[in-house]
């Protein structure tokens, strides 16, 4: 369903078509994955309605009775059974996280991914129309994963060639192409219908809803890290920026503590982080925690006592919370 000018409403079996109903001429209604209704005041700051929006939306994907369709249940049974450790030389302190899956099958880690791409795109998409721009939408029927990777490539060349910036999503036996000019050709795809903000936000909505419907021969089947959704390279999702020296240095399951982090903190090179002794990952790193304090103070005591400051009495204690990437 998309929003019309009249404010009526028409039926379509496409899943991308998310109704829209404008009440104003800066509120509209978006119709959330879980079948649920939220509405934006395009009025408001734009950082406001994005994030509400945003939140909303990882909520009802989460919920939506659609994953019990799905093989896995909802949730892969890999997702947060691994266990990373961090570690801060800086701060001298360790921290323990959960490991997610990343796979667009899982629930949670599906529905964190299509969440951040969704507030990328809110951001680039209100921007470009504020500044007179606007987007054209197709959808073209794929029959197998030849006739995707044709038509994809096709979308980047004529996108190329047009200066123009792109977004496609592969949804059933459906590729749906959002882009910034009307890249249409000869071939697929013939023809581009060119949307209003409110129509805009309503598609993106749809596309990126969970979960992901698949055909009967899919992409997902031939390649274990399919991507359903590709961008042009001036809209890729930015990476992750460090503002610490916080660092990954070993996942719990099998692997050691590096070299260099284990001769820093006293430990014998080939450490394990999770031991044989019978501890568990949790009670490691606890020890771990208690002897970077331990370290710390001596440290601390050696430089006071030299200077003639007396005795130094420890007091710090690094808390180890869990907690989901």
């Amino acid at each position: 369903m998309i929003c019309n000018d009249d404010n009526s409403t028409e039926d379509s079996r496409n899943p991308s078509e998310v109704p829209c109903q404008r009440s104003d001429s800066n509120r509209i209604e978006i119709t959330l994955p879980d079948g649920q209704t939220h509405s934006i005041n395009l009025g408001r700051e734009r950082t406001d309605w994005i994030q509400d929006l945003v939140k909303e939306f990882r909520k009802a994907s989460r919920q939506n009775q659609a994953w019990q369709r799905i093989a896995s249940g909802g949730r892969v049974k890999l997702c947060h059974s691994g266990v990373i450790v961090y570690y801060s030389r800086s701060m001298r302190e360790i921290h323990l996280g959960a490991r997610p899956c990343k796979m667009w099958d899982c629930r949670d880690c599906g529905s964190n991914k299509a969440s951040r791409r969704l507030e990328h795109f809110l951001g680039i998409i209100t921007e470009l129309y504020s500044d007179g721009g606007s987007l054209s939408f197709a959808e073209v029927i794929v029959q197998d994963k030849s006739e995707l990777d044709k038509l994809r490539c096709r979308v980047r060349t004529n996108a190329h060639g047009k200066r123009a910036s792109y977004f496609t999503a592969y949804r059933g036996s459906m590729l749906s192409i959002l882009a910034t000019a009307n890249i249409s050709g000869r071939k697929e795809p013939a023809s581009m219908t060119r949307l209003s903000l409110p129509e805009a936000i309503s598609k993106l909505v749809g596309l990126l809803s969970m979960p992901l419907e698949r055909p009967e021969v899919s992409p997902w089947d031939v390649e274990f890290r399919y991507r359903p959704f590709t961008e042009s390279a001036d809209w890729r999702l930015p990476k992750f920026s460090k503002s610490s020296d916080w660092q990954a240095v070993a996942t719990a399951s099998c692997a050691r503590i590096p070299h260099d982090v284990a001769q820093e903190m006293g430990y014998e090179l080939g450490t394990k982080i999770r031991p044989d002794d019978g501890r568990s990952v949790e009670e490691f790193v606890e020890e771990f925690g208690k002897q970077v304090n331990e370290k710390d103070d001596a440290e601390y005591r050696e430089s006071h006592i030299r200077e003639g400051y007396g005795q130094y009495h420890a007091s710090r204690i690094v808390e180890v919370d869990e907690e989901d990437e």
